[in-house]
């Protein structure tokens, strides 16, 4: 090759890089109820303050002190040492490392599998591949430690196929995936699939891959809960009965409700027709590494039809199976046109999808939907020093923890059965449906708290309490209600919350409510000046600007609040508010 081809091919190579940032980093936008994220924060506060690594439950009133095998020990640790460097909202970029890394390393490992006869596709045939897959699974990545568990599974990837033996860093990968999330277990059933090949090519090659397995298992070992961590969510995947399977995350997908992914449906068909591919045509045919990667992308499905939980996890091992197909498809065009151009157009078309996120750390606010979860009235119990047990919504469980440190430990919250046996979760979900005992359960719980969404289906709870005279309403905001056993606790009079934009905010939602559109524009547009990315109080200043005649500034504080954060259904959602004679508080 030329001096000036392989700058060509350099040239090309950066621009490949440069679009798989782009784009990957495009599709981890998705809003999403961070409910697990704020006690795993709690937990890496604890451990940074207390010096020691989580064994004992620090933040419920009904298992207080019993064993907590923490299996994401030492991403709570990474959570809390990113906030107290970088600070809390920076977390986004967190994410966003995890997801552009996770692509980029598939990337690699697709084009790995690419054979000889189509290398002139390799690199657009691995973008397209690792695009489907980071489309498809971006709608369920969160700010959670799972983003570990699809990186480890992309480094595996990466580290077995196209390869005659596994990587010799291997064991190190599970050593620190083994501490990070527990789908370090998949990980090991991933690497036995994998490795398969060498062990059957006997030799160097399975002697090689039979030591590295070993050193990957007692890797996993290397934890402070020992051989525990590794049966711990094995129990929890293998008891149908548990009621925590309830939870919508746990749903098949294409049950009605909870998360959805519109390209999962086109992921499985492209997926299904590069196996056919693969079958039909002999250069994929004959590589043991096709039949490796196609096995392990019908096992994501059939987990994925399961459990809408593991579709990000078929998302990545799709690309395994469909980038080499693709490539075959692709070579006859490509070996027509500069190697450059493609990867221009890539990078055009990934900046293009990004350019209208935000880029900043405000994007947080958005990413973890903060505006759904109790801000205001924690705002509040920190102003006036409120402990005591409280019986929160599920949801929130995690977030008071966080907010309150421990001083309001709580009913339940997202730690599922590594803290909670199932009894007391059943409680819960009693109360939560409205079950007959479901005054009886919070009454006899010893909550001296109730901390409860306010708007329906929820809000009927709290005012069913209060009409027994037994409970006390503290405080009411545009999301949540406190409220407090008549008896107990602190009587007031209480501090206001400091100024801020949610506390505007949630004047000015009340205002709205109550019909007091100058007040509450008054509100809202102090909300923005202090936090100008505040979801609900730009769509809400949008629904008073309608509400007072001027429908025209509603749409101009609409296309406003689509610059600051572009949402897919927000035009339409305000459509509908124009259409109701009297729309609801957003």
């Amino acid at each position: 090759m030329s001096r000036p081809e392989r700058v060509r091919e350099r040239i090309a190579t950066v621009l490949w890089w440069a679009a798989g940032v782009f784009a990957f980093w495009s599709c981890g936008y998705a809003v999403r109820r961070a409910d697990d994220l704020w006690w795993h924060v709690a937990a890496g506060r604890w451990m940074l303050a207390e010096g020691t690594i989580t064994r004992r439950d620090p933040f419920s009133f009904t298992v207080a002190g019993a064993p907590w095998l923490n299996d994401a020990w030492l991403a709570d640790l990474i959570f809390a040492a990113w906030e107290r460097v970088f600070g809390f909202d920076t977390l986004v970029w967190w994410k966003w490392a995890l997801v552009v890394a996770t692509f980029l390393v598939l990337c690699a490992a697709v084009r790995r599998l690419v054979p000889s006869e189509a290398r002139p596709a390799a690199a657009l045939a691995a973008f397209a591949a690792a695009t489907l897959g980071a489309v498809t699974a971006g709608p369920f990545l969160d700010i959670r430690p799972q983003l570990y568990t699809f990186l480890g599974v992309s480094l595996v990837a990466a580290g077995t196929l196209g390869r005659p033996a596994p990587a010799r860093a291997l064991p190190l990968l599970f050593l620190v995936w083994a501490n990070l999330h527990a789908g370090f277990i998949f990980g090991l059933a991933c690497l036995g699939l994998l490795a398969l090949p060498a062990v059957l090519r006997g030799g160097p090659p399975r002697r090689r891959a039979l030591a590295l397995g070993v050193l990957c298992l007692g890797a996993c070992l290397l934890n402070p809960y020992g051989p525990a961590a590794l049966t711990r969510p094995l129990r929890y995947l293998l008891d149908p009965s548990s009621p925590f399977h309830d939870l919508v995350e746990w749903w098949p997908p294409f049950r009605p409700g909870g998360v959805e992914s519109p390209l999962y449906p086109w992921a499985i068909g492209a997926a299904a027709v590069a196996a056919a591919l693969a079958i039909a045509h002999p250069a994929l045919r004959r590589r043991d590494a096709t039949w490796t990667a196609a096995a392990l992308a019908a096992a994501t499905l059939a987990m994925s039809l399961t459990s809408r939980r593991f579709v990000p996890l078929f998302a990545v091992t799709q690309a395994l199976v469909v980038g080499p197909a693709l490539a075959l498809v692709l070579t006859p065009v490509l070996r027509r046109l500069p190697a450059w151009l493609p990867a221009a157009a890539a990078l055009a078309l990934g900046a293009w999808w990004l350019a209208p996120y935000p880029r900043a750390p405000y994007a947080f606010h958005y990413l973890s939907a903060e505006d759904h979860f109790p801000v205001e009235v924690m705002s509040f119990a920190e102003a006036n020093a409120l402990a005591g047990p409280v019986f929160a919504q599920y949801g929130w469980g995690g977030y008071v923890a966080m907010r309150s440190g421990g001083r309001m430990p709580v009913f339940v919250d997202g730690r599922a059965d590594a803290v909670y046996p199932d009894a007391v979760f059943r409680r819960y979900q009693r109360t939560a449906a409205g079950a007959a005992d479901w005054q009886t359960v919070i009454e006899e719980s010893g909550a001296v708290w109730v901390l409860w969404p306010r708007h329906l289906p929820w809000g009927a709870l709290p005012r069913a309490l209060l009409a027994t005279g037994s409970w006390l309403r503290v405080y009411e905001d545009a999301v949540a209600v406190l409220l407090r056993r008549a008896g107990t606790g602190p009587a007031g009079p209480y501090r206001p919350t400091p100024p801020s934009g949610f506390r505007s905010f949630a004047l000015g939602a009340l205002a709205l409510e109550r019909g007091d559109l100058a007040a509450a524009r008054a509100a809202l547009e102090d909300a923005l000046a202090r936090a100008p990315h505040l979801r609900r109080a730009c769509n809400a200043l949008a629904v008073v600007e309608a509400r007072a005649g001027d429908v025209a500034a509603g749409w101009r504080t609409i296309a406003r609040c689509q610059t600051i954060f572009p949402l897919p259904d927000r035009e339409r959602w305000f459509g509908e508010q124009l259409a109701r004679s009297a729309a609801p508080t957003p």
